[in-house]
């Protein structure tokens, strides 16, 4: 097979390979690297501008090759880098070498409706790019395409807009195209036969694997994103939300722990969502569906419900004097915070940028089961709701009845037999699953915007 390898550390434009690759030393003429690069960029100007594939220069041809990317090969460029090229030039010159023993490198010249550039303008991942698609481009069919680190210098967007050309190329030219990467993007959506991870063993051995899309991502990123905590009040509500985790990925379901607080809903607040306010920012709670207070309409506005958000940019000193009122009114109970003695001001500002913390952590944080208890979760989505007693309120005398015909006993171990013999029954696509999962969902989403904040990293190109 004609086998085209492409190193993308190797990708260097003239521009960057001199200022930040050659070793220059200075004289009268040059004193930086900047005055160099500014005379012989009059030369390089003009072999731009004329089309010139030879120009003497101190009678010398500096001049390897100059030429312009065929228009598809500009289109799909444009496409991964989300602009819009109208050409791209490429001149191979020995301009910047300064008499050392360097091969000529390229300038790589992009022109847009409203702007011309060279590489010493563009990003070091649209030089990169530029480079490498060429390259693929021109691969004959059938050959085999070696990438080393296609994602260096790209945005997410851009490396799956990368990922897209390459199968594309693969299809089309029959190509065998095999890529390294760290980049969980650079997998997403290929079949788990296309994805071989590379890792040791417990002997120290280095083995290859099938892993899956998730896995392969869950094991890159894993480092970097951390496990996600969740808290629930008693057993049967972490068995439904695990149940609703089957249907998830296994990215997900490694990704996400499901434990037990002790003492109810009112000392979970108090002793656990509020400490874990000021430090736990992968920590969640979803609580019974009987503790979701709706709120009043004097401090609607403050919550936008819709993006899990506390809207603390709208609190008037009417409204920072009532904190205490606007956190009872949404977790129906009094929550005592306690600022440090040392620091803590007359004014009571400490005890407020608590309590707005508070507030701000709860809409991100905390969450509740879309029943009043989830044995009346239970019931319903089985279809038992007909056989329930009139007084019993929340549907733990119905699991406890039925335990008792069935077995004879009451033990809360029996009981909880009976509850997972009735959640064996439910399908991952019943109502009360579907909205479990969407609470799931919304927190995966919230832990990512979380460590996207922590680490400045943006959606943006």
């Amino acid at each position: 097979m004609n086998v085209v390898y492409c190193d993308c550390k190797e990708y260097v434009s003239a521009y960057d390979l001199f200022f930040y690759h050659y070793d220059f030393r200075s004289s009268k003429k040059y004193r930086t690297k900047n005055d160099y690069i500014r005379h012989q960029s009059k030369a390089l100007n003009k072999i731009i501008n004329d089309d010139l594939e030879d120009f003497l220069f101190y009678n010398k041809n500096v001049v390897k090759s100059n030429y312009h990317l065929d228009k598809e090969c500009v289109d799909i460029i444009s496409y991964i880098m989300g602009q819009a090229y109208s050409d791209i030039q490429i001149i191979t010159h020995s301009l910047y070498t300064k008499g050392s023993n360097n091969s000529p490198s390229k300038t790589i010249f992009l022109r847009k409706k409203e702007l011309n550039y060279s590489e010493a303008f563009a990003g070091t991942g649209e030089s990169r790019v530029t480079l490498l698609v060429e390259d693929i481009f021109n691969a004959p069919e059938h050959s085999l395409i070696l990438l080393d680190e296609p994602e260096l210098s790209l945005h997410p967007t851009a490396i799956k807009r990368l990922e897209k050309f390459l199968l594309q190329q693969s299809l089309s030219k029959k190509q065998q195209i095999v890529v390294t990467t760290h980049s969980p993007y650079m997998i997403k959506g290929l079949p788990k036969e296309a994805i071989k991870f590379l890792k040791k063993n417990t002997s120290n051995e280095v083995v290859v694997t099938n892993e899956t899309e998730n896995e392969a991502a869950f094991a890159l990123d894993n480092d970097v994103r951390g496990n996600i905590e969740i808290y629930v009040e008693d057993r049967l509500s972490q068995a439904l939300i695990t149940k609703a985790l089957e249907g998830r990925s296994e990215f997900a379901k490694e990704k996400i722990n499901i434990n037990i607080l002790p003492g109810g809903a009112n000392t979970i607040i108090n002793e656990f969502i509020r400490p874990a306010s000021l430090f736990a920012e992968s920590v969640f709670f979803i609580l019974d569906g009987d503790k979701q207070n709706s709120v009043s309409n004097e401090f609607e506005f403050l919550f936008d419900f819709k993006n899990n958000n506390f809207v603390k940019e709208k609190l008037s000193e009417e409204h920072m004097k009532k904190l205490d009122e606007i956190i009872k009114n949404v977790t129906g109970q009094k929550v005592k915070f306690h600022p440090s003695g040392n620091n803590k001001s007359r004014d009571g500002k400490q005890e407020n940028d608590l309590k707005i913390k508070f507030l701000s952590y709860w809409m991100e944080h905390v969450f509740f089961l879309p029943c009043k208890t989830p044995e009346l979760g239970l019931i319903k989505a089985t279809g038992s709701l007909n056989r329930m007693e009139p007084e019993d309120k929340e549907g733990k005398k119905f699991f406890k009845t039925c335990t008792e015909e069935e077995i004879g006993s009451t033990t809360s171990e029996d009981i909880f037999y009976t509850e997972r013999r009735f959640l064996h029954k439910l399908k991952n696509d019943c109502e009360l699953m579907l909205e479990i999962d969407g609470i799931i969902k919304n927190i995966l989403k919230i832990q990512d915007n979380i460590i996207k904040r922590k680490h400045g990293i943006t959606d943006r190109i």
